[in-house]
């Protein structure tokens, strides 16, 4: 359960349930995500509006060595591929 201060309404008063749902993917990509970042590594995630798939999920990779990039981005594929959620490893 998250508590939030103000939900966003529409002009009628009526939440405003698209930002709602940016907000729940955004907290549970980074809950499963969470673990993966190590010294050295981070991730930062970045939910857009698509034409195409609705939304679609960049997972921007910073990896100070290498050699931890590919295994890091498998990692993240795996945990993001049971998801209804298009994806984009950069």
């Amino acid at each position: 359960v998250v508590l939030l201060e103000s939900l966003l309404t529409t002009a009628v008063g009526k939440i405003f349930k698209p930002t709602l749902r940016h907000d729940a993917t955004l907290r549970m990509v980074r809950a499963l995500l969470a673990d993966l970042a190590a010294p050295g590594n981070s991730l930062s995630l970045d939910l857009q509006p698509d034409a195409l798939h609705g939304q679609v999920l960049k997972v921007v990779l910073a990896c100070e060595d290498a050699a931890q990039r590919a295994p890091l981005a498998l990692a993240v594929q795996a945990r993001l591929a049971p998801l209804a959620l298009h994806h984009e490893i950069v």
